[in-house]
């Protein structure tokens, strides 16, 4: 059983809760949708600007609202930023906000924590099973970790890359590089943004999107 809720919030903005049963787990994803009427946060049919669910770990957290600001004007955005959560935080969560909305854009900003603990092989299966619940997505930008963090983030970078290479929807947006083209874009442990950081990469955000064929 799946259901959505949806509340009202400030800023013109919403948020939804979607309580996900799976198997004998309960899932409560709860996103703020972004510029969203409550008219067009309720309609069943197709809206007039494609929904977009970004999900991620802290950077995500830090960008949230660059990131919905950024994709407010094109997009209904669903920003979903969780610090501190791994690979293996969203196996269950990604499918039911899978299954719980209509097929939509994706932004996928996770690995970094994965990559820090370096130790632990289990990321490969956690993002092979997400990366498969996604295939039948529109467009899911994949954003790459920072591979100055070791093996494991360059591992988890090609792993995005090859998934990348094999399927027209997959698309690669390589913050993890960008964003040492200047160093006023991270904080002082070279993995967070600062805000200026967050404006860009929400700029980098909209472009993936709006490149993405239709």
């Amino acid at each position: 059983m799946r259901h959505a809720h949806f509340v009202r919030s400030h800023h013109r903005s919403f948020v939804t809760s979607l309580s996900v049963t799976i198997g004998t787990v309960v899932v409560l994803v709860t996103v703020t949708l972004v510029g969203v009427s409550p008219a067009s946060a309720l309609v069943k049919g197709p809206v007039a600007r494609p929904l977009v669910i970004v999900v991620g770990d802290s950077i995500t957290a830090i960008s949230t609202n660059q990131i919905a600001a950024a994709l407010a004007p094109d997009y209904q955005a669903a920003v979903v930023g969780w610090s501190g959560t791994y690979l293996s935080s969203w196996v269950l969560i990604i499918p039911g906000i899978v299954a719980a909305l209509p097929r939509h854009d994706w932004i996928i900003e996770l690995g970094t924590n994965d990559a820090r603990v370096g130790s632990d092989l289990a990321w490969a299966s956690d993002l092979a099973r997400e990366l498969h619940v996604l295939r039948h997505q529109p467009c899911i930008i994949l954003t790459t970790v920072n591979p100055r963090l070791g093996l494991i983030a360059v591992a988890i970078n090609n792993a995005l890359r090859a998934e990348v290479s094999t399927k027209h929807n997959f698309h690669l947006l390589d913050w993890g590089n960008i964003s040492w083209k200047n160093r006023t874009w991270l904080g002082l442990d070279g993995t967070h943004p600062t805000p200026a950081g967050s404006t860009e990469l929400a700029s980098l955000d909209v472009a993936a999107l709006n490149a993405c064929p239709r």
